[in-house]
């Protein structure tokens, strides 16, 4: 996982949501500018409205309690995007977004540790087939473990 600045990355947690609260409906919203290469998360109990000009993607993240389990679901819509574009954000990025989310969340996950072994799930929604797709992607405990391994998601 290389090639991310972290001074180009921002983390904003939007009140009335704190470092810790809530759990049940706690959302990310992760917006990866084209223009400026930031990219900017925005965790609370809604998704961020704000509308950015130079837009490359978005990417939403919710976490749910469903049949006595706790599990993160992504959302990203991708339909908006050449082809060759969206294989590459699968391939290079997605994780890179899903680990970033989890970095920017970890006084969160120091409260409530087993939501480092939740699920995460990630709905893809693309106008080609072979992109649009539903898939399990791991948890937060294995993006961490991935992440201390390569020690370089911010170089």
């Amino acid at each position: 996982m290389k090639n991310l600045d972290s001074s180009n990355i921002s983390i904003t947690i939007l009140p009335p949501a704190t470092p810790f609260r809530p759990v049940d409906g706690r959302r990310y919203t992760l917006v990866h500018t084209k223009d400026s290469n930031d990219i900017m998360v925005s965790i609370g109990d809604c998704f961020d409205n704000q509308t950015y000009e130079e837009e490359y993607h978005e990417l939403l993240a919710v976490w749910t309690y469903q049949l006595g389990f706790y599990l993160l679901t992504v959302t990203l819509n991708m339909n908006t995007l050449p082809e060759e574009l969206q294989s590459n954000i699968l391939e290079k990025y997605l994780e890179k977004y899903l680990t970033i989310i989890v970095l920017g969340d970890l006084k969160f996950y120091k409260d409530f540790p087993w939501l480092l072994d939740a699920p995460i799930y990630v709905n893809i929604e693309s106008d080609y087939q072979q992109f649009n797709q539903s898939k399990y992607v791991g948890t937060p405990r294995k993006l961490l473990i991935k992440y201390k391994k390569s020690s370089s998601i911010f170089v």
